[in-house]
């Protein structure tokens, strides 16, 4: 009986093993896209992005919106454009922490094997957060909006529901009035993928069910 047990277990095993397949993560967007990927008209609200902290009178939460770029900024890309909270980068918005958040589901895919790349600007500081914990990826003040900056996401990631913040700091400015200055995001993400929880494969199941009636069987003639 123990070598029957033994057997059953090791198919078990086996059958959790099929082909491991990476496919791409749902929900991950750039900013500024809409579902299919093509790039927003200025003004329109970014579904993907939520701005859930920003200062008053800016009322969070609320979707950001595809801007017009500041001629400071690095511009737009074929796949990503900057957002914000008034479809204008030149506006000048309050001083304080805006966060853009994305969310995304990774039911069905292994968490572990999840990895997200891209690249992202920000003005003015800004530093990137999943699930609430800081990734390690923060641009400041000396380079923020002239250029994108690399990141590679690969840790930190759950089953079910994540949340991806990119918070930007909109720092106090001489050369702006008192109530604010600019403040924009562009993120253009170049990969999202993870890898696909497989599913049992059909002969290893048979042979398990086959092992199954097997034991119950030889119980039954002892039990006799």
């Amino acid at each position: 009986m123990f070598r029957l047990a033994s057997s059953l277990a090791v198919l078990v095993v086996l059958a959790g093993v099929g082909q491991v397949d990476a496919d791409n993560i749902p929900g991950v967007f750039s900013t500024g896209v809409d579902d299919l990927g093509e790039l927003l008209t200025v003004g329109d609200d970014d579904s993907h992005y939520m701005i859930t902290v920003a200062p008053p009178p800016v009322l969070a939460p609320c979707p950001a919106k595809a801007a017009i770029v500041h001629p400071l900024y690095v511009p737009n890309t074929s796949t990503s454009q900057w957002i914000n909270p008034t479809g204008d980068t030149n506006d000048c918005v309050p001083h304080g922490w805006y966060y853009y958040t994305m969310t995304f589901d990774l039911t069905g895919f292994i968490p572990t094997t999840a990895r997200i790349e891209g690249s992202w600007a920000t003005d003015n500081n800004g530093g990137i957060h999943l699930n609430d914990v800081f990734t390690g990826f923060e641009v400041f003040n000396n380079e923020h909006e002239d250029h994108l900056s690399d990141f590679t996401i690969t840790s930190g990631f759950q089953q079910g529901v994540n949340t991806l913040e990119f918070r930007t700091f909109n720092v106090y400015s001489a050369y702006f009035p008192p109530e604010g200055n600019p403040e924009g995001l562009q993120v253009n993400i170049t990969s999202a993928t993870a890898d696909i929880i497989p599913e049992p494969s059909s002969p290893a199941l048979l042979c398990i069910g086959a092992v199954g009636l097997l034991f119950c069987g030889r119980r039954r003639r002892r039990r006799g």
